[in-house]
């Protein structure tokens, strides 16, 4: 008949005060997020921009660290190399002479344009003096 009032003080033996941890409704841990598709779905989306990141950057070192062609300026560069080794003796007349053939030929494949022919320099040896004849 009457109504039973609320109780302000703990009953002993409850857990009035205490808050019950509440069950998952979900499988937790990686088996739950494989199977999410979303998860899944984005994982892959991720992974396909940092493949493709990292072909982007591959190309661009490539690009970067490429060989640059010689130039007629390189051609007159290692000429005028070659011509001071000549002017020192350190090759002979004949060489050179084979050298700046071929570089020319080379030049003129790469650019389509003859390259002039660098004149030989003269010898900054002097000849040996010749002793005059006895008479």
């Amino acid at each position: 008949m009457f109504a039973q009032a609320p109780t302000t003080a703990a009953e002993p033996g409850t857990d009035a005060g205490t808050v019950q941890p509440s069950t998952p409704t979900r499988v937790g841990g990686v088996q739950a997020m494989v199977k999410d598709t979303g998860f899944v779905v984005w994982s892959l989306i991720l992974a396909g921009m940092l493949l493709l990141a990292a072909v982007i950057f591959y190309f661009f070192d490539r690009w970067r660290k490429r060989p640059i062609g010689e130039s007629a300026r390189d051609v007159s560069l290692s000429l005028n190399s070659f011509k001071e080794l000549y002017e020192y003796g350190e090759i002979t007349e004949a060489e050179y002479e084979r050298i700046k053939v071929k570089w020319a030929a080379k030049s003129k494949e790469k650019t389509g344009s003859p390259v002039a022919p660098v004149p030989p320099p003269e010898s900054p040896v002097p000849p040996p003096p010749t002793d005059p004849p006895a008479e």
